[in-house]
């Protein structure tokens, strides 16, 4: 009995020890998937790190990109209130070339009557000119008549005297 025992002893022993043996077995190859899961994980995580990286360092370009295009936004909105700045400056100084051009339109266009009015007056003066020439052409050419007249009187008058004194000659001579 006691073999017996011993033999069932030794029988679970080695049912023990062949169970053991696969537990260890399948404990080894729980492992050994263990640390090929752990391996095949730590290289995800080693390729979603790198990713992150990458996606950090596109971040951190994008990043700097859209800093750098604020500034030159920022650079252009300077130029373009400047620009307007610039803008209201010439209409301002056009207003004033417009403002300075009516006044001196209007100057000149007062400078022209008072021209027209003096050449008006210049023409009047010539036309009182001519009719004074005229007057004194008539005056004249009265003077004249007049002179001549009395020319003529004053050579009928000695005609006239010549004529006695030529008929008192002949009388005394007769």
């Amino acid at each position: 009995m006691i073999q017996a025992i011993e033999n069932t002893v030794k029988k679970k022993e080695e049912q023990f020890t062949e169970e053991m043996k696969k537990k260890s077995f399948e404990m080894k190859q729980i492992k050994e998937q263990f640390s090929i899961q752990m391996t095949q994980l730590q290289e995800k995580i080693t390729e979603k790190i790198a990713e992150i990286q990458i996606l950090e360092q596109n971040q951190d370009k994008k990043n700097k990109q859209l800093e750098e295009k604020n500034l030159k936004l920022k650079q252009i909105e300077n130029e373009k209130t400047q620009l307007e700045q610039n803008i209201r400056a010439k209409d301002t100084e056009i207003q004033k070339l417009k403002q300075n051009e009516n006044e001196k339109n209007k100057q000149l266009e007062e400078k022209n009557l008072k021209l027209k009015q003096i050449e008006n007056e210049k023409t009047q003066l010539e036309q009182n000119i001519r009719a004074k020439d005229t007057e004194i052409q008539k005056l004249k050419q009265n003077e004249n008549e007049k002179t001549y007249f009395e020319l003529e009187i004053k050579l009928k008058i000695l005609n006239i005297q010549n004529l006695n004194k030529h008929k008192m000659k002949t009388q005394i001579v007769q």
